[in-house]
């Protein structure tokens, strides 16, 4: 009797540490998933010319809306593109929004 215990008690440790084992695999899993998103979002490069092209495509297609978030976004990138400051003073002026064109054109 004293054998068939120890053989019990021997089976149960093997499961617990293939319990274990995966834990720690799917643990090493989401760190390289997590590391690899990382490294793909640094790799990831803003191009002030490309969010001026698409403001540019929105405000051809009537889409203002669209087209301010890309002259904005490329203004933020690159905050000298002669184009978007226009663009974007222009834009304020059409909203009647007297302050905000002088800062674009002015360069505030």
């Amino acid at each position: 009797m004293s054998s068939s215990s120890t053989s019990s008690s021997l089976a149960s440790p093997p499961a617990a540490s293939a319990g274990t084992a995966a834990a720690a695999a799917a643990a090493a899993a989401a760190a390289t998933v997590a590391a690899t998103a990382a490294s793909a979002a640094a790799a990831v490069t803003v191009d002030d010319g490309v969010l001026a092209r698409l403001g540019r495509l929105y405000h051809e297609e009537g889409e203002e809306g669209q087209a301010l978030h890309h002259f904005q976004e490329s203004d933020r990138v690159n905050p000298y593109n002669l184009e978007v400051i226009s663009w974007l003073g222009l834009w304020h002026a059409r909203q009647e929004q007297v302050r905000l064109p002088f800062c674009f054109f002015l360069i505030c």
